[in-house]
């Protein structure tokens, strides 16, 4: 997809910002999540979250996310909750369907006041229609155009090809070492990716 920038703007964070667009679909349009949100969020995570992560080669089961995310969910909801509910603007989009939530991204800000793409997950029936373009285009946005944006992905996952298709590089930083165990002893491969426009930026983990 081609990266295309319109005038300046001034973004949630009370920068001015050029903004990036990420060509997707008409009609796809996320909103600022609310608290009714919330279960819906949890839902599309742990759904997409079991079905992608598990990899028999890294001795990764469906069974053993799907453990842990159950394991957490009480703490995965407190967090939602003082996120949405904060005094502060905060970067969290969901798209819908029929009401549901199908779609959700969430941009926060790291050590150094990096920008980073926390999270983006999309339901698998309704992947490849935009949503997911759409959500990076709003969570992308939602950070000043000034400051390093950073994403990570699973290596062996779709994700890290949606993400340099929409110009973001790996930095060849290995971030494993951030993730919680899924399992004893188990853990996540995770990598670093940038957006070319702050090559060489600092990475937010150490």
């Amino acid at each position: 997809m081609r990266i295309v920038r319109a005038g300046a703007t001034r973004s949630p964070r009370g920068q001015a910002t050029s903004p990036v667009v990420y060509r997707g679909r008409p009609g796809v349009v996320p909103e600022p999540a609310q608290l009714g949100d919330i279960d819906g969020i949890h839902r599309v995570h742990s759904e997409v979250y079991a079905s992608t992560y598990a990899n028999q080669e890294h001795g990764i089961s469906a069974e053993a996310l799907t453990a842990y995310m159950a394991r957490n969910t009480q703490r995965r909801l407190t967090i939602w909750r003082m996120l949405l509910a904060g005094p502060t603007p905060h970067g969290v989009f969901v798209v819908r369907a029929a009401g549901a939530v199908v779609g959700f991204g969430a941009a926060t800000v790291g050590a150094d006041r990096a920008s980073i793409i926390q999270a983006l997950y999309v339901l698998p029936g309704h992947q490849r229609r935009g949503i997911g373009s759409a959500l990076l285009h709003r969570a992308v946005n939602w950070h000043s155009a000034y400051s390093p944006v950073f994403a990570y992905a699973v290596p062996y996952t779709p994700a890290v090809k949606f993400y340099e298709r929409r110009s973001f590089a790996r930095t060849g930083r290995d971030i494993s070492h951030q993730w919680p165990e899924v399992d004893s002893g188990t853990k996540l491969p995770l990598i670093e990716l940038c957006s070319p426009r702050f090559a060489g930026v600092g990475s937010p983990f150490k």
